[in-house]
């Protein structure tokens, strides 16, 4: 029996130490990251890396920030705890230890994703078991692997949610997928709503796709209703305003405005009587 070899704490060049070209890393808020600088500054690197060799390969798993303070900091050494393995182990740890770390971009995640089972032969199962993540949350991040660059920086910015593109990534017609993209921030959909358009949209295609030599039937439409911001009614699509307002509530911020408006401008000075004929009308 082959005694598995114990991790390793040692001093490694900061120059030898690979990064892996697709990785999860955890981010952070300005005002903690200028922390941690000065951290580093102060004490120097207390927590070592986490580093995994396979062969001549020394790939980082765990301390990207702290790996580049040091390269700024022209440190020549960093300490690492080192353990034997594979790259798709690399992949593996990564996964689940900064999402344990706390904020991280869903898309870094789904491309890790995407390179297990692309290029490694991992199904969703073995993932989950392997990282402790959720199945169907593993299920998510590979349908989002295959959606377009400008969906991925939505979702990395917020301006959509997971669900948004993952019902468009089931899609995968990228110009159809910008085509969602556009109406679901246009009409601020729900997710239950693109899911519907979804659905719709790919009954079409499979129905082009059996009978190409039919016209195709016209691409769905949004829902006819929306959600107001401000009464959270339903309310039809042509009667909100803006940021997707009802009629009711956009004329009373109207007024609201208004008035602010009329409290804050200063008063015009009195102006003299009008002269006589000056009304318009006949003298008395």
């Amino acid at each position: 029996m082959v005694t598995p070899e114990k991790p390793r704490l040692m001093w490694l060049k900061t120059g030898e130490i690979e990064v892996p070209d697709v990785r999860v890393t955890s981010s952070w808020e300005p005002e903690l990251l200028a922390m941690f600088k000065e951290s580093i500054k102060a004490e120097g690197i207390v927590v070592p890396l986490w580093v995994l060799q396979e062969g001549e390969h020394k790939w980082l798993v765990d301390g990207l920030h702290r790996l580049e303070e040091a390269k700024l900091n022209n440190e020549p050494r960093v300490r690492a705890v080192v353990v034997p393995g594979a790259l798709v182990d690399v992949y593996l740890k990564n996964l689940f230890i900064n999402r344990l770390h706390g904020k991280t971009k869903a898309s870094e995640m789904a491309m890790v994703v995407k390179e297990l089972m692309e290029k490694h032969g991992m199904d969703m199962d073995s993932i989950a078991r392997k990282t402790g993540l959720k199945r169907d949350y593993i299920e998510k991040l590979s349908v989002i692997g295959r959606v377009t660059p400008e969906i991925l920086r939505d979702l990395d910015s917020e301006r959509i949610h997971l669900g948004h593109a993952y019902e468009i990534g089931r899609v995968q017609d990228p110009d159809v997928q910008l085509r969602l993209l556009i109406q679901t921030k246009q009409f601020d959909l729900t997710v239950t709503d693109l899911k519907d358009v979804v659905d719709k949209t790919l009954e079409i295609i499979k129905e082009r796709d059996q009978n190409p030599e039919q016209p195709p039937r016209a691409a769905p439409l949004p829902p006819s209703t929306i959600k107001c911001h401000f009464c959270e009614m339903d309310r039809p699509i042509n009667q909100t305003r803006g940021f997707n307002v009802c009629q009711w509530c956009f004329s009373i911020a109207y007024e609201a405005v208004a008035k602010a408006k009329a409290v804050a401008q200063p008063q015009p000075a009195e102006t003299p009587p009008a002269a006589p004929g000056e009304l318009g009308g006949h003298e008395t």
